[in-house]
């Protein structure tokens, strides 16, 4: 979709529209969110909002694509200064994960309203993106060094993401109410990360599990 009207719009305005928007989705979901309290809050009519989009799902599929591709771009430093090796690349990579969210709560509040529930949205959202973090995931590690490891490096690579992905959503879904503690927080989330990164690296086989 092209949003060519929207994106003529001064900067500044734009920024106000869109934090509005982060924040009452962020807050409610697509579901519960209210155009009315959006329109309100940036003092603008409604029908002045639906000539940027079409509809409030138009509305909040322009949000969602806008948060990702600032997370994106933000990371993108970050990302091209990963190391070499795939354990200590992964570490790094949960590390700038980690710390986008602390710095951006909302961030985080956004994608857990988007990214869960039965919803056709969030249906929607779940397919695309997922496609989208797969194929993100796998360019991060295309480089990587695993030559010292017994396994062929798609199958370590695919571990790995799944394991970080279901920590990430695990830690903050316990934590993010002590979000304020970011210095703990950070060393409990790395502690975690480090603990199941060794357990892959030296199996689980002796554990008799």
């Amino acid at each position: 979709m092209h949003y060519t009207t929207f994106e003529s719009l001064p900067s500044s305005k734009k920024e106000i529209i869109l934090k509005v928007c982060i924040e009452e989705f962020a807050e409610y979901g697509y579901e519960n969110a209210s155009t009315n309290r959006i329109v309100k809050k940036i003092n603008m009519s409604k029908g002045s909002l639906f000539k940027y989009f079409n509809t409030k799902e138009e509305l909040y599929s322009y949000v969602i694509d806008h948060v990702v591709r600032s997370i994106t771009t933000e990371m993108a430093e970050d990302i091209r200064a990963l190391p070499n090796k795939i354990f200590e690349r992964v570490y790094r990579l949960a590390e700038i994960e980690f710390e986008i969210y602390i710095k951006k709560p909302i961030v985080y509040k956004l994608f857990k309203q988007a990214f869960t529930g039965r919803s056709s949205i969030a249906q929607k959202l779940i397919e695309k993106y997922t496609i989208q973090a797969d194929s993100y995931f796998d360019e991060i590690f295309r480089d990587v060094a695993c030559s010292d490891t017994k396994y062929d490096k798609e199958h370590i690579i695919n571990l790995l993401k799944w394991v970080l992905t279901g920590y990430n959503e695990h830690f903050m879904e316990a934590n993010f109410h002590k979000i304020k503690d970011v210095d703990q927080l950070k060393t409990e989330y790395l502690k975690g990360i480090q603990l199941y990164i060794t357990i892959i690296r030296q199996g689980i086989d002796q554990a008799q599990c």
